[in-house]
């Protein structure tokens, strides 16, 4: 993989618990950039630490990878979190990660 995408990965931690994950990426091969495996433990949902990661993850993606278009794949259950910040959805499969797990594929314009 070295070879053909770049990125990095962080791990969130309160109070020395790990409640989240996720990084960005480059894919040499595409040229396409974007938020990989983002995710924070559902007991600490709605306290703000997922805005803040994910924007400070577009922020990293903006920074680093100027000019580009930005994607994430993610579900019907997070869809939403991520229009929210500006990602618009190009494509939808249903059961695209298994069986009652659509695949939505999302773009933002960097």
């Amino acid at each position: 993989m070295d070879h053909y995408a770049e990125g990095a990965y962080f791990v969130v931690f309160d109070d020395g618990e790990l409640i989240g994950c996720g990084g960005v990426f480059l894919n040499h091969r595409t040229g396409e950039a974007g938020l990989s495996w983002g995710m924070i433990h559902a007991q600490v949902h709605n306290k703000g630490i997922e805005k803040f990661f994910t924007n400070y993850r577009i922020a990293l993606l903006k920074n680093r990878y100027p000019g580009k278009t930005y994607k994430i794949e993610t579900s019907q259950h997070t869809f939403q979190f991520y229009h929210n910040r500006g990602f618009v959805t190009t494509g939808i499969i249903l059961n695209g990660f298994g069986e009652g797990m659509d695949k939505y594929t999302m773009e933002l314009k960097g």
